[in-house]
């Protein structure tokens, strides 16, 4: 098989292991009334934001989950992790659910991994095909999971997006009256100045209405799932951090592990990831291949003759493969790869944060990171098509002639979903670290007395250890490149898990006792 094992082949991979779910029930709610109490507040509907919420139920340290408020500034769950219905313009009205953001975990990467397989329940199946160790399928620096990588699936094998966990936790919260707000935005922060019951003042934010209407919600204790550039937009935010504090959140650095500087990358403005949907999955139905990249190196794109950079992924992407029919005679399809088999589906063509703009040109607007591109969009599209699919048979005639098959059997893809994510902290961003190479992390930041320790504390607790108020996104992470482990889901669960037992709350059953310890209990004391 063709797994990629380089280290820049992981420096993607891992830049987003990544995984948005879709509204459910009686969403969106609107907040209609000028003032509201909310003991306790969560801005922000990603992993972390989610799962907060989840756990103060689930654990039983909030008796009444209508105690709880979620606000989201978009109209969609998931925030990095976006797993979208893909509907190509096919008579079945098949859908394929594509992952624009994070999309797979170790089951040895005990959040989320104990959440989804102990406590959800959830169906899943090797990312690759072939199961390999996940640490030596990634070759990171820093990583050593092994279990190999899970993506979510149902019953059918089909790709059931790695969003469809945070839309359980959702449906949980719902279902026991959480109330939770779509397309309501955190503009303003600030202190009251009155002292709670407990001792402790409260933080009032200023939520933007999906009307545009301002209202003002009251809570003890507040969970921000905001990546750094939201949260840098938040009036009042700055000042109730204080200058070192800022500094510190403000800090970001991508010096790269000296085995990637050889290879001459340069991330770019953005963090690109497309597929293609063919009618006919010819890497799987003509040329029998189920897994590997494409070139070898492979966040590292090759440019085609006509100009297309592409990184190819054969087992990214959701595809349905014929194994039989019913008694009907209608096909029966599963999503796992089948080789030779009659296919559809959708491949990854690019994945990368260079080479970018022959993409991310077909971005309308910065905060929204999916774009369809579809021949009946325009001429701009068609030939963006037309484009792609010369390319991708350009870099395969070869094995096509090797298996005797014409090129010119094989049709055009109809639909391209790219997926973009700023690096320039304009819009939705992919995340930005820390990731610093010569001397501390002091002078890579320019904050005296700074290390990854006290880095950590106080971005879990930007606005004092006593405030009340959690921070958590997989933006803030310091750490020497050498030690580069990628962007996971894990690291803001662990900041919200640190949270939640500041504020009293133990372990779950369900997760894994060594790994608590280790990675919540340890690094509060």
């Amino acid at each position: 098989s063709m797994v990629m094992s380089s280290p820049i082949a992981s420096l993607l991979l891992l830049l987003l292991a990544w995984g948005g779910a879709h509204a459910t029930r009686d969403l969106p709610r609107e907040l209609d009334t000028d003032a509201l109490n909310c003991p306790f507040a969560v801005a922000g509907a990603g992993w972390a934001g989610v799962y907060f919420a989840y756990r103060l139920f689930e654990s039983g340290h909030v008796a009444n989950a209508s105690d709880i408020c979620l606000f989201e500034k978009s109209p969609r769950f998931g925030g990095r992790t976006f797993s979208h219905k893909v509907i190509p313009d096919s008579a079945e009205g098949d859908a394929y659910v594509t992952e624009l953001g994070a999309y797979r975990f170790s089951p040895d990467m005990h959040l989320p991994g104990d959440l989804i397989l102990n406590k959800l329940k959830l169906e899943t199946e090797c990312w690759d095909p072939g199961c390999p160790d996940a640490a030596e399928a990634l070759d990171l620096p820093a990583f050593n999971y092994h279990a190999p990588l899970q993506k979510l699936v149902d019953v059918y094998a089909e790709n059931r997006g790695y969003g469809s966990a945070i839309e359980a936790m959702i449906m949980q919260l719902q279902e026991n009256d959480a109330r939770i707000f779509l397309g309501h935005k955190l503009i303003g922060l600030q202190k009251d100045a009155t002292i709670g019951r407990d001792g402790e003042g409260n933080v009032t934010m200023t939520i933007e209405t999906s009307g545009g209407e301002r209202r003002t919600v009251s809570s003890t204790k507040l969970f921000l799932n905001l990546p750094r550039a939201s949260l840098r937009g938040v009036e009042g935010a700055r000042d109730l951090m204080g200058e070192t504090v800022f500094s510190a959140f403000n800090c970001t650095r991508m010096d790269l592990p000296d085995s990637f500087a050889k290879k001459n990358i340069v991330p770019q403005e953005a963090l690109v990831k497309s597929y293609a949907y063919y009618e006919d999955a010819w890497w799987i139905s003509k040329l029998g291949i189920t897994d590997g990249s494409f070139p070898k190196e492979e966040f590292i794109p090759i440019v085609t003759k006509n100009g297309v950079p592409i990184s190819l992924h054969y087992n990214d992407g959701p595809v349905k493969c014929k194994i039989g029919e019913d008694e009907e005679g209608k096909p029966i399809w599963t999503g796992k790869f089948v080789p030779y088999a009659e296919c559809k589906g959708l491949l990854q063509t690019f994945y990368s944060f260079t080479n970018v703009s022959w993409y991310d040109r077909f971005q309308k607007d910065p905060r929204e990171p999916l774009v369809e591109v579809r021949k009946e969009h325009g001429e701009m599209e068609a030939e963006a098509l037309a484009k792609l699919h010369d390319a991708m048979m350009e870099t395969h005639s070869e094995l096509f002639r090797k298996k005797n098959v014409s090129t010119d059997s094989i049709p055009p893809p109809t639909v391209m979903v790219i997926s973009v994510w700023r690096r320039d902290h304009i819009g939705s961003t992919a995340p930005t670290k820390v990731y610093y190479k010569k001397g501390t992390l002091a002078s890579a930041c320019g904050v005296e007395g700074l290390t990854e320790k006290s880095y950590a504390q106080m971005l879990l607790t930007p606005f004092g250890a006593d405030a009340g108020v959690f921070l958590a996104n997989n933006d803030y992470r310091a750490t020497e490149a050498a030690q580069m482990y990628g962007d996971w889901a894990e690291e803001s669960l662990l900041m919200s898990e640190r949270a939640l037992a500041m504020m009293g709350v133990g372990k779950p059953g369900w997760l894994n006792e060594t790994y608590y310890q280790k990675q919540v209990a340890k690094q509060l004391m």
